[in-house]
């Protein structure tokens, strides 16, 4: 797709006209738009997750590594690749690992 077919297909849209290609018109607004929309969230929150390291840690160099955030994301990813529904499971387990952990080092409960 080059700019023309985009405006083109984006301007039907508007108008409410019908598409001249609905292959274009699935693929602008059924894959492109919502891959777009999702980078622009994923951006945001990790500069806003950043900022929020910087600040509760006050150092501006502080790494994911602090907390472990990177070990769970690797295990997460591996578990999504291994089984369905894994990015599920690694938001899920991810942190009540580290909770286990926590609270079996500390002997808190």
């Amino acid at each position: 797709m080059n700019p023309v077919d985009v405006i083109r297909v984006v301007v039907e849209k508007l108008t409410n006209s019908s598409p001249t290609d609905a292959a274009m018109h699935d693929v602008l607004f059924v894959i492109r738009i919502p891959r777009i929309i999702a980078a622009i969230l994923v951006g945001g929150a990790l500069s806003l997750s950043g900022a929020v390291y910087q600040g509760v840690f006050k150092n501006l160099l502080v790494s994911p590594d602090l907390l472990g955030v990177s070990s769970g994301a690797c295990v997460g990813a591996a578990t999504s690749v291994e089984i369905p529904l894994g990015i599920l499971t690694g938001l899920i387990g991810a942190p009540f690992y580290a909770w286990l952990l926590w609270k079996q080092r500390t002997g808190v409960g």
